[in-house]
């Protein structure tokens, strides 16, 4: 699992990879969590409700809400993002999406077959993780296959694009510095 959390701003984000992890009945004070499912299936629970939720699936859980996470096959990966109700109450949404933004961690879904074109970031370096899926990216002239767990830098000023393969890509992107 990889993790990330902001004691600054009561906002965490989880990857859970290949996971089968199951979290029994439980609640969050005071956070909404929401998820995306970008491999597996889950069954979540809420009180007395039961969803299955495949790829591509997103779930919102309210604060205090019981609920459960299992999973339907072997394994899932999902990403979770958790917000304070804090954060939500002490920022507009101009001021919160700054700092989703500063935070500078963007989970980026391509749709299978599909391109984000050629481009150049004039003044930020951009990494991208590979968290599902697959695809290629064209970097500075070089092709370079996308799969899950692969990990590319693209300098400031150097073109490249990105096409996914037949089953989508899902990838974490980071800008630095940040842009805000």
């Amino acid at each position: 699992m990889k993790y990330y959390k902001s004691n600054q701003y009561k906002i965490e984000f989880a990857l859970s990879k290949d996971s089968a992890i199951s979290y029994e009945q439980h609640n969050h004070v005071s956070i909404y969590a929401v998820g995306l499912i970008l491999d597996g299936r889950i069954v979540l629970k809420r009180e007395k409700d039961e969803y299955e939720c495949t790829k591509d699936d997103l779930f919102i859980i309210s604060p205090y809400k019981i609920h459960s996470i299992h999973s339907y096959d072997d394994t899932y990966t999902m990403v979770t993002l958790c917000l304070g109700t804090e954060f939500l109450n002490n920022y507009d949404l101009e001021s919160g999406k700054f700092i989703l933004i500063s935070l500078a961690y963007d989970l980026v879904r391509i749709a299978p077959n599909k391109s984000i074109k050629n481009h150049i970031h004039e003044k930020q370096l951009e990494t991208h993780e590979v968290v599902g899926g697959s695809g290629t990216c064209i970097n500075d002239g070089t092709r370079i296959e996308y799969e899950t767990g692969i990990i590319s830098m693209m300098p400031a000023g150097i073109e490249h694009a990105v096409t996914a393969g037949d089953d989508g890509l899902y990838l974490f992107a980071k800008f630095f510095p940040a842009s805000c």
